[in-house]
């Protein structure tokens, strides 16, 4: 179930040496303390002069004729999109008070200019002038919208993306990509690093320096858009903006959630405060994601709290509102897991390499992505929620891909020419699909995997086999030290480890599939238990276990647990289990 990378030894090879070379990283130095130099300056940015030309000289003719200048900012919906116009309208807004900004918050999970959208911009523009449209962290590909805003209603456009474009740079909107960027060789820069780009060449324009205030929410948004970590620059700009937290909201939800500044690192904001914020994208209610807007814009706003009745500020109002999303989220999750397991189970949907769900048209889209990513991790593939959507006549979803089986899976499906579109990241992405397209969709996968040398019991990486008793707390500290280290590229160290368990002393949380058992002083822990595993807890039995995870620190009301968080398991030999007072004596001796 599991491959060493490489031959390594946990206690006689250097413990980061091994890591970081197994991830491909030969510069370790450049790693462990990225620089100043490791950034590129913005002009390598295809368009980026022509980007600030085209503000100042529609900022300008506000400030000569003595007008209100209005510009549009539609807010793309997940936690890179808000933190790019937070930004860009933060700093809009202290600088250049002449400059009306107006708001358009997608209904749902929505991305770009759809055409709901382009309805909004043109009635607006019918009732006040329409001086620009700026779209951040999407926008790239959407060039009909583009047409009908630009060409047909004479209201130029300006994209700020890291997205990648289906058909090339647009000629109806003024782009500034880095994929589209040949001489700007970071491709792993999230849309806020692009604003972060524009906002640093307005401050050469004008003399400013207000840029690096941002640079927290920066970080923020390459953390929550995955983006990969061994890129220098992405590097450079993450560990700086962590370095310094301005922006109050993430204070206060980074004091709710993690608890301690010292701890800020890439993976305890992905693991403890990114999922919280996106309950809010995800289920939230309207005026709930405009006040998440306006916590990233630094917006300051006395509010009370309905239950305590007491006064709270607004980046208390946001964190409290992210964590009751979060909860509803997990319930209307579970609720979904439970008919979409059933389905699975009906109609045998795991034996296919890739699982597709199709779900009625009333399912809720915007849980799409986040229920396909909770049932790639349990069942170790690729998942696509399938949603008949009628009005365009095809099935629209979410592809969550899993790393362990394929790392471009986006690309793998544009391969078969079955899709009418893809957009997103590689193992994070939107879809469409006909009917008819969707009849082929399995076996063409499969073709293509065998064609490709693909299929076969996938196996996990692991950095280290462990013996029972080279598995201590003294190793879980080691690891933990590194704890700043991890994040997307720069994946934490997996171990592989045989033990018997008696399942016995196995728990189960009452109100999930949660399991964790102790052995040698250290939890191991299942987010969601094995399914093998949970029928065997039903009678007594002790087993053989080869467990593939992780080594971690849980920190809970001043006590701190060492603990073996599972990735994935091999169950072996069992026996049923008896318990020694139930055992005849003198059948032990006779034994």
């Amino acid at each position: 179930m599991y491959r060493l990378i490489s031959t390594s030894n946990i206690v006689t090879d250097d413990f980061l040496e091994v890591i970081l070379g197994n991830r491909g990283i030969s510069d370790k130095e450049r790693l462990l303390e990225p620089k100043a130099s490791d950034e590129i300056h913005y002009s390598n940015l295809q368009n980026m002069k022509e980007a600030v030309a085209l503000f100042k000289e529609i900022e300008n003719r506000g400030r000569v004729e003595g007008g209100k200048i209005r510009v549009v900012l539609i807010i793309d919906s997940d936690i890179d999109g808000n933190t790019s116009s937070a930004i860009l309208a933060s700093y809009i807004e202290n600088l250049f008070p002449h400059i009306e900004l107006i708001f358009l918050f997608h209904e749902g999970k929505q991305h770009g200019i759809t055409e709901d959208k382009v309805r909004e911009v043109i009635e607006l523009h019918k009732e006040i002038a329409i001086d620009l449209l700026i779209v951040a962290d999407a926008g790239t590909s959407d060039y009909k919208q583009q047409y009908l805003i630009c060409e047909k209603h004479e209201i130029p456009i300006l994209i700020l993306d890291h997205h990648e474009a289906e058909n090339g740079e647009s000629e109806f909107a003024l782009v500034v990509n880095n994929q589209l960027s040949d001489n700007y060789p970071n491709k792993a820069l999230s849309g806020v690093g692009i604003v972060y780009k524009f906002l640093q060449a307005l401050d050469d324009e004008y003399g400013y320096m207000e840029a690096e205030q941002y640079l927290d929410l920066v970080a923020l948004g390459n953390i929550a858009d995955s983006m990969d970590l061994t890129s220098p620059e992405t590097r450079y700009l993450v560990y700086e903006g962590l370095k310094d937290i301005r922006n109050e909201f993430l204070k206060e939800i980074i004091l709710k959630q993690i608890g301690d500044f010292k701890r800020v690192y890439p993976h305890t904001l992905a693991f403890g405060v990114i999922p919280k914020m996106n309950g809010i994208i995800r289920v939230g209610k309207p005026e709930e994601k405009v006040d998440l807007f306006n916590a990233f814009r630094g917006i300051e706003q006395a509010t009370v709290n309905p239950r305590s009745k007491k006064s709270e500020t607004l980046p208390q109002k946001v964190t409290r509102q992210c964590v009751n999303a979060y909860k509803r989220q997990k319930t209307m999750r579970e609720k979904w897991v439970v008919k979409i397991k059933e389905q699975i189970v009906e109609k045998n949907l795991h034996e296919n390499a890739f699982l597709l769900i199709e779900l009625e048209e009333s399912f809720d889209r915007d849980l799409g992505g986040y229920l396909a990513g909770a049932l790639a991790g349990e069942y170790r593939k690729p998942v696509l929620m399938l949603v008949w959507d009628s009005e365009i006549e095809r099935f629209s979803g979410s592809l969550r891909g899993y790393d362990g089986t394929m790392k471009n899976t986006k690309d793998f499906l544009e391969g078969l020419k079955l899709f009418d579109y893809l957009g997103g990241h590689q193992n994070a992405c939107g879809f469409k699909i006909s009917k008819d397209s969707l009849l082929s969709l399995n076996g063409a996968i499969n073709n293509a995997l065998e064609e490709q040398n693909l299929t076969g019991e996938q196996k996990i990486d692991v950095d280290f086999y462990l013996e029972d008793g080279q598995l201590t707390t003294e190793l879980v500290d080691k690891v933990y030290e590194h704890e700043y280290l991890w994040g997307k590229g720069v994946s934490k160290p997996l171990f592989a480890i045989d033990i018997e368990v008696d399942t016995n002393r196995i728990k189960k949380s009452s109100s999930s599939n949660m399991i964790e058992w102790y052995h040698n002083n250290i939890k191991f822990l299942q987010f969601t238990g094995d399914r093998r595993l949970l029928d065997l807890m039903e009678d007594g039995h002790i087993v053989k276990l080869t467990i593939v995870g992780s080594l971690s620190v849980n920190h809970f009301l001043g006590k701190s647990t060492p603990q073996f968080l599972i990735e994935d398991m091999a169950i072996g030999e069992k026996a049923k289990f008896t318990l020694f007072e139930e055992v005849n004596v003198d059948d032990l001796f006779n034994w």
